[in-house]
């Protein structure tokens, strides 16, 4: 763009500073601030900065930019509070998101959305759940939840996290009155939540929309799914959903194998466990260190320690041979 003459406004000199933090990294990021001229060290690329340093974990950095933007009048906007307390969340200092929040309100500087995930966030971790209820309330007083799929389902999850089921539901019943966004992940996350309240109906109904709302259903997918359903102590189902996987998977992925068979050992179902096994490697599936884990954790339980030490053998030959291709997470656990 420049060197085809054309005039960079200021939003894109902030837009090309995050880009080079993002391609060379942040000492590159650094001195293309210093280049600029002064005109154009405004409040859009301090912020850009700012959330640089932010994004890098720089506390100190990031701190000394907010003091000296609050000298120039630049902390106008909510989205650089978000950036600051989204550093000290990531940092563990969400003590200090509440007095953000005050200094931002007391500057006349209006929360967003994103604004009120952070301080809910931030609420929640320090077990103030009954604070995050108020936020809520602050929210639909000011017209900022209208509609935002987000702000439920964080709220759904702060609840589940806590143990208020019921709470968790309600949150979960809004949510299901807003169009989901169009991935697997809020498909999944709906799955996972409706699994922690235990609610079973709703889960096999999140399970039917997510198949319907995909070509193709993503081993991921079943995975999640059949995790929580084994949590959920329905076996039945579980096996059912793996077997439908089973017949139509283009790849065989052993961690959905692993999964069925992990919860039957859970139940001391050993030759349930053992002939799932033998499917696994019948279909081509490729037995790894976490198989041989779960059956040595089995027999540690049973006090089988020749059948533990075998186990042991085979894990480690598993992630020997691992290791000598490249790949990696295939540590056998000690117990």
């Amino acid at each position: 763009m420049a060197k085809r003459g054309m005039n960079l406004t200021q939003s894109d000199r902030a837009i090309q500073l995050d880009l080079v933090a993002k391609a060379r990294g942040l000492l590159a990021a650094e001195e293309y601030f210093i280049n600029l001229n002064e005109e154009a060290k405004n409040h859009l690329t301090y912020g850009a900065l700012l959330n640089c340093y932010c994004k890098e974990l720089k506390i100190e950095k990031a701190e000394a930019l907010v003091e000296k933007m609050k000298e120039l009048d630049f902390m106008s906007s909510p989205m650089a509070y978000n950036s600051w307390m989204t550093l000290y969340s990531k940092t563990g200092q969400v003590e200090k998101i509440p007095k953000i929040i005050q200094e931002m309100k007391a500057n006349g500087v209006l929360p967003d959305c994103y604004t009120y995930n952070i301080w809910m966030r931030g609420l929640a971790a320090m077990d103030d759940v009954s604070g995050v209820g108020r936020v809520m309330e602050e929210m639909k007083r000011d017209g900022a939840i209208a509609s935002d799929w987000t702000t439920y389902s964080n709220l759904a999850s702060i609840y589940a996290s806590a143990g208020m089921f019921q709470m968790a539901e309600e949150a979960l019943r809004e949510l299901d009155k807003i169009k989901p966004p169009k991935n697997l992940e809020a498909y999944q996350f709906l799955i996972t939540l409706y699994g922690t309240t235990g609610n079973l109906v709703e889960v096999h109904r999140i399970w039917r929309s997510l198949k319907l709302s995909f070509q193709k259903t993503a081993n991921i997918s079943y995975l999640n799914v059949i995790q929580v359903l084994v949590k959920l102590k329905d076996l039945p189902a579980a096996e059912a959903i793996f077997k439908e996987w089973e017949s139509q998977c283009s790849m065989y992925d052993m961690r959905v194998a692993n999964a069925v068979i992990a919860a039957y050992l859970k139940e001391d179902m050993l030759e349930k466990a053992e002939e799932f096994k033998r499917r696994a490697k019948k279909r081509g599936g490729r037995l790894n260190s976490k198989t041989w884990e779960m059956f040595m954790d089995f027999y540690m339980r049973k006090g089988d320690m020749k059948m533990v030490m075998r186990c042991v053998d085979r894990g480690v030959k598993k992630v020997k041979v691992m290791e000598g291709s490249g790949s990696r997470n295939t540590k056998l656990s000690w117990h």
